[in-house]
């Protein structure tokens, strides 16, 4: 019966009966550990959203023990079944025993599959009063690094992330825009069959956001915010990297990771190009094992398959065909473009849309991790609240 977390204050807000609102009392700050670990795999981030769901914790690292957070037996059954409805796996109140972090539990249901679908829908953060809002990444089509801000977009707001087709290895991966909008409008659909639609992507997920849109306005739905994250207008000519090898591929990729989690993986062109494909992986796995950035129970297929969908990302042209009247609002940092004049704060945008600009702290990876997210969240915010209010 004891709390697991004191707030002090100097009153308590009241509505208008002169009951407490508990809807406007602050979360418990739980964010004293700075370095809590992050989830570093979908697995990871499905089961860290549904933990917070259940303890009104946030945020929660993968490591934090289930019932030194608060958790007791009615709550960990609530979890257990969750678990059962999210990944189809029947799961013994005795393993969470076993298993009481996010971490230990995600290495249980990896060695232990089911049947279950593949979805490119992964939900970062399902709670909230508010319309969801689905948010694509760039190449590469991963959706961990969305973690943050949908944590700083408060859990009020629901947050979805679209993964990409071929992160399963299972699948081909999509070549097109095109066909990454049709793919994640189907599965967006799941959860919300009509508009209006919130709907954000960052680099070449702004591209495909922009195709969304597009595609919605012209079925007849209603756009109520189409957020761009860092990303000039579409353009159809893009560098040729088909001659590149596997070798300069994982480099590249490399450097997309180090820029975003701040962390320095010694990945060498040289020694690698001497590797044949397989010892590449593990050699590029063994790197993301000692930064923590990959869980070391996972095998090199599943890196494959990231490496396979980036490179094919990486190569994808774009440019819209017969564009209808749109409202975009662009997050931008003070980077420049060689295409793009430089007085042109809109990045091309304003020759498709009506663009609304919000400038934003860091670069085109680190607008997304801390500190910076912050404000990108901040900014987000305030242009989802001059939108009509969404009914879900």
């Amino acid at each position: 019966m004891i709390p697991v977390h004191f707030v002090c204050m100097d009153s308590f807000p009241l509505i208008a009966n002169g009951k407490v609102d508990t809807k406007a009392l602050p979360p418990p700050n739980v964010n004293a550990a700075k370095n809590m670990a992050a989830p570093r795999d979908v697995i990871e981030l499905e089961l860290t959203a549904l933990w917070e769901s259940i303890l009104g914790r946030h945020p929660i690292g993968i490591h934090d023990s289930f019932f030194d957070l608060g958790g007791h037996s009615i709550l960990a059954i609530r979890l257990t079944a969750k678990i059962q409805k999210k990944f189809a796996h029947n799961m013994p109140l005795g393993v969470l025993l076993k298993n009481n972090t996010v971490a230990k539990l995600a290495d249980y249901l990896r060695k232990t599959p089911t049947a279950g679908a593949w979805s490119p829908l992964v939900a970062i953060q399902p709670s909230g009063d508010m319309c969801p809002l689905f948010c694509i990444p760039g190449a590469g089509g991963n959706v961990i690094y969305f973690h943050k801000l949908a944590h700083h977009l408060g859990p009020n707001q629901p947050f979805y992330g679209l993964q990409a087709a071929g992160l399963d290895g299972g699948t081909e991966p999509h070549t097109t825009v095109e066909e990454m909008a049709d793919y994640y409008i189907d599965a967006m659909k799941t959860v919300q069959a009509k508009g209006p639609y919130r709907i954000c992507g960052h680099s070449l997920g702004g591209w495909v956001a922009f195709e969304m849109a597009q595609r919605l306005i012209k079925q007849g739905e209603e756009i109520e915010f189409v957020g761009i994250i860092d990303t000039p207008i579409p353009s159809d000519e893009r560098e040729d990297r088909s001659g590149w090898s596997n070798a300069k591929w994982i480099v590249e990729l490399t450097s997309r990771i180090q820029h975003l989690m701040t962390a320095e993986l010694q990945v060498s062109l040289d020694e690698l190009e001497s590797l044949n494909l397989e010892q590449q992986l593990n050699y590029f796995k063994a790197r993301l094992n000692q930064a923590n950035l990959f869980p070391a129970e996972v095998g090199i297929d599943q890196l494959k398959s990231v490496l396979l969908l980036f490179k094919a990302q990486s190569q994808v042209n774009y440019f819209p065909k017969d564009v209808v009247p749109s409202q975009v609002s662009l997050f931008r940092t003070d980077a420049s473009h060689q295409k793009i004049p430089a007085g042109d704060e809109t990045w091309g945008w304003k020759s498709l849309s009506s663009v609304d600009i919000y400038r934003v702290p860091g670069e085109h990876l680190t607008v997304l991790a801390e500190p910076y997210v912050q404000i990108l969240a901040k900014e987000m915010t305030q242009s989802l609240n001059l939108q009509t209010v969404c009914q879900p």
